[in-house]
């Protein structure tokens, strides 16, 4: 939400991330890019999550009733990795109620990554997309998103998947329990994860906990 009301006050084109930021040549020392087997897999995807954690920024995709890494992009700038991160997961936020990401322009699962998640592009004056222009910009929203987040939240962690992270761990400390209080076995354990849609690193870290309970 700060993210959102930060961004809302300059003036910016949605660009996919592909042509804004991936493929350009003027990123190659700022992004270093990973993909996954699966990334070149023509797959159906059914939905996008992204995480940030240490410098990088990890996408996964749910496909055959399971979440697959397909692409990992480290970004050495922290202006603008958080600025991608925050971005993405506004637009993903938006788009959450899609069911399906493939289409005939985006065959492929990397395709779908580059070819339909959109980010903010800051043009001149002039409507130029200059590079220097659109980090200087960046640059900029991301100060004012880290001054307002922190004078709306103290004790707060500006990297929201580390906040995530801790959540979740106890989320799934609480499902492991559950599952034992029930009397179920792994096997059974599994099924009614892979049932939920549940994210694999979820499933395993629950899996690693039910075992250990």
């Amino acid at each position: 939400r700060v993210f959102e009301q930060v961004l809302i006050n300059h003036t910016y084109e949605p660009q996919p991330l592909g042509k804004a930021y991936y493929d350009r040549s003027e990123y190659v020392e700022k992004i270093d890019k990973e993909a996954s087997e699966i990334a070149n897999s023509d797959k159906k995807v059914s939905n996008i999550y992204l995480k940030e954690k240490g410098r990088a920024l990890f996408f996964y995709v749910f496909i055959d009733n399971k979440w697959e890494e397909a692409l990992t992009l480290k970004v050495k700038d922290d202006n603008l990795r958080l600025f991608l991160f925050y971005s993405l997961r506004k637009y993903l936020e938006e788009n959450k109620r899609r069911k399906k990401w493939t289409t005939k322009s985006f065959p492929k699962v990397l395709d779908v990554l580059l070819g339909r998640l959109e980010v903010p592009v800051f043009k001149t004056e002039a409507k130029i997309y200059d590079i220097k222009h659109n980090l200087k910009m960046i640059g900029l929203v991301i100060k004012e998103f880290k001054s307002k987040f922190k004078k709306k939240f103290p004790k707060g962690n500006i990297h929201l998947s580390q906040i995530e992270e801790e959540i979740q761990d106890t989320d799934n400390s609480i499902d492991a329990m559950v599952f034992k209080l029930y009397g179920l076995n792994k096997d059974e354990v599994s099924t009614v994860l892979d049932s939920m849609n549940v994210d694999k690193e979820i499933q395993e870290d629950i899996l690693r906990k039910f075992k250990n309970k």
